[in-house]
């Protein structure tokens, strides 16, 4: 929040609206205000990484296009490759070549119309840009906030998406795929793998689209649910892609009115007035039911002697080795706790071993690896 838009009633509703419990507040010298202030990162400068490699991460992401930055211009350059994709230029490859200087006369043309001075660029700069594109909407989502949006302008047809992280920013081709979903709302900015999973404030919870005003309300014969206008009744009949429509996934019981999904309906499956607990996987009536929690049940698992050939099998099948065990030795030359070696052991007794300066950051990429 800007400066200038904290006033006292702001920060006096914030603090209403985590109250929970006293009904009445008051404000006397017993009352204490901390204010933290958070600094935005600014982009310009080369990427490092100090923990868990993210380098070797993005370089495997098809949906990042990597800026590679050597005179503090990789927003304008990132930009300008957004647009060139966008527009599907035909010089887009070129351009999104940072050997060819048609990038960087491009990023330097692009400063001077914006009015953006040359060098490192903050949410300020971005901002300044934002003003200059009127036709696209800048998204910035940054490593240093968990990979939430710090920044969002005006929504537009055109979405440019940038992730920052080390000071420094890529190009983000894909949301879906830089989320690692199937699709993606540029509304909530949120990800998702099925239609169903997701209804922000713009989706008809009736058929899972964009939403739109009501016409004529229109029943269908076939899942016994009724649809607020004829484009709506169409899109509900229609397939997904390989997915079937909303009408051959979804119905309602004419008896007792509840919306079930398809394979629920069966007569063996489907229970007017009961609910299926995920517990203890009963029909029951939800609202009298007491449950408890299930013993979970052990998997057969057949003796085996750790010195035959099968031993390391067996062990892996029965998870014998999801469990690590590790231990620091650490150095305390400036009053802080700095590991020089590392040991690791599974359950199995197999074991690994890092030291050195860079213990910690070798045992954090070792550890979280795909497989482990």
């Amino acid at each position: 929040m800007a400066l200038s838009h904290l006033t006292t009633e702001r920060v006096l509703a914030q603090i209403e609206r985590v109250i929970q419990f006293n009904h009445e507040f008051r404000l006397n010298d017993s009352v204490k205000v901390n204010l933290v202030h958070v600094e935005m990162s600014n982009g310009g400068t080369g990427t490092k990484r100090s923990e868990i490699n993210l380098e070797k991460h993005l370089a495997k992401k098809v949906s990042i296009i990597r800026i590679q930055n050597k005179e503090d211009l990789c927003l304008s350059r990132a930009l300008v490759v957004s647009i060139d994709k966008i527009e599907n230029d035909s010089r887009y490859k070129p351009i999104s070549d940072f050997r060819c200087s048609l990038q960087t006369r491009l990023a330097h043309d692009f400063h001077q119309k914006a009015g953006v001075p040359l060098g490192s660029c903050g949410i300020d700069q971005v901002k300044q840009f934002q003003a200059y594109l009127t036709d696209c909407q800048i998204n910035i989502v940054s490593k240093e906030h968990q990979n939430s949006f710090i920044f969002s302008g005006p929504d537009k047809e055109k979405r440019i998406y940038l992730f920052l992280h080390d000071n420094h920013f890529d190009v983000i081709t894909s949301m879906p795929a830089f989320v690692a979903r199937k699709m993606y709302c540029h509304t909530c900015k949120k990800g998702y793998d099925h239609q169903r999973e997701h209804l922000c404030g713009d989706m008809c919870k009736l058929f899972y689209f964009q939403n739109g005003p009501i016409v004529s309300w229109i029943s269908c014969s076939d899942c016994n649910r009724i649809f607020k206008s004829q484009e709506c009744f169409h899109r509900h009949k229609q397939n997904v892609g390989n997915a079937k429509s909303i009408c051959m996934s979804i119905a309602k019981c004419p008896h007792c009115n509840r919306v079930f999904e398809r394979t629920e309906l069966r007569p063996d499956l489907h229970h007017c007035g009961l609910k299926r607990c995920s517990i203890c996987e009963k029909y029951v009536g939800i609202e009298d039911h007491q449950c408890y929690m299930q013993p979970v049940k052990e998997k057969p698992r057949r003796e085996t002697n750790m010195c035959d050939d099968e031993a390391d099998e067996d062990v892996h099948e029965s998870g014998y080795n999801e469990l690590l065990f590790f231990d620091f030795e650490c150095i305390q030359e400036n009053a802080t706790h700095e590991p020089n070696l590392c040991v690791i052991q599974n359950e199995a007794g197999d074991e690994w071993m890092f030291q050195g300066h860079n213990t910690r950051n070798d045992f954090c990429e070792w550890l979280f690896r795909k497989e482990h």
